[in-house]
């Protein structure tokens, strides 16, 4: 068997990051085809219960404009107040970063200083640097996970008004494609910070070096600190995600 290169595990990443965003690109833009202000045209011309033509009374017609009307409202609220929220938190993640940071700083050159050293500044700021940049990914997620989940949650409602099966194809097919905007573009975006981050940190300790596996270990050790700043962030937007999305879903409801 060949070894795969260098380049080989590049291209692999690469290619495959980007096409996870292109399609979480294409899903949200097929989310974003239902039209929620009712006094849009296309939501007029979507819509049969808003149409001139419907066999349905002015009153029933009156009804559903006003049922519309009303949703669009609480969409608008529910959106105003989970960026609010999610203001208020990043503040507030912003100075954990700065202040857990440092810590990491410290502790990571301590622990890792070599021989007749008493810290290792090098290794404990490559590691700063790497939770610093696994929290950023993990608030630029959470924004892009908020936000997704209360546009769609109204998109679903309205298509879930559509008649017979049609709501029930509608409804699912945006609510799935919402998902799959998270799902594809978190994983693609922080697969390829992360693959970055390698790329560089294995410049300060080339795992090819002939002293053996010693930067190897070195290396996953700094790069840990990735994952220890988008777990730390997570922790905080577990608790909007909890709050606000299930605000979405009482709204839509």
């Amino acid at each position: 068997t060949t070894m795969a290169t260098d380049g080989d595990v590049t291209t692999v990443v690469v290619v495959s990051g980007i096409m996870g965003i292109l399609f979480a690109c294409f899903q949200f833009w097929k989310v974003s085809q239902t039209a929620v202000d009712p006094d849009s045209d296309q939501y007029k011309s979507e819509y049969r219960q808003l149409d001139d033509s419907n066999s349905a009374s002015g009153s029933n017609r009156d009804e559903e404009a006003k049922r519309a009307s009303q949703l669009f409202k609480i969409y608008g609220q529910i959106t105003e107040g989970a960026n609010a929220f999610l203001f208020a938190e990043y503040r507030i993640c912003a100075v954990f970063l700065v202040v857990f940071g440092l810590l990491v700083f410290v502790l990571t050159a301590k622990g890792l200083a070599v021989s007749g050293t008493t810290f290792n500044w090098t290794a404990g700021g490559l590691s700063c640097v790497a939770f610093l940049v696994g929290g950023l990914t993990s608030i630029l997620s959470g924004y892009i996970g908020m936000s997704v989940a209360v546009f769609a949650n109204a998109r679903t409602t309205i298509n879930a008004a559509k008649n017979a099966e049609a709501g029930w194809t509608a409804s699912f097919n945006c609510a799935f494609q919402a998902g799959g905007v998270m799902g594809f573009s978190l994983t693609a975006f922080g697969m390829l910070v992360c693959y970055v981050l390698c790329a560089l940190y294995a410049k300060q300790y080339p795992y090819s070096n002939p002293v053996g596996r010693k930067n190897d270990t070195i290396l996953f050790e700094v790069l840990s600190g990735f994952g220890l700043g988008g777990s730390c962030i997570a922790m905080f937007g577990r608790v909007g995600g909890g709050i606000y999305t299930k605000a979405a879903d009482v709204g839509a409801d």
